[in-house]
């Protein structure tokens, strides 16, 4: 029997993550705060997918449009040094 197994590459950078997991935990904290009825549920919601999306380093939008925001080494950095 063959396995299955699913490789998620992560495709968010550092900035990338750090802004998703602050915007999150501002909505969570607005939702539960300010909010009431159903905007306090989408508030929520919204902020826990940021927060995951954040923490996981993996946004499925940005695999549907082939995006990513990792930052990739540079030559420079490869470099030997003298």
């Amino acid at each position: 029997m063959k396995h299955l197994t699913c490789s998620i590459q992560p495709n968010e950078g550092t900035v990338d993550r750090a802004v998703r997991i602050t915007a999150g935990i501002l909505l969570v904290g607005i939702g539960i705060g300010a909010l009431e009825g159903i905007m306090q549920l989408v508030a929520i919601i919204a902020g826990a997918i940021l927060i995951a999306s954040g923490t996981l380093g993996y946004c499925f939008l940005y695999t549907l449009f082939n995006i990513s925001t990792v930052e990739r080494a540079s030559k420079s950095s490869k470099t030997k040094k003298k």
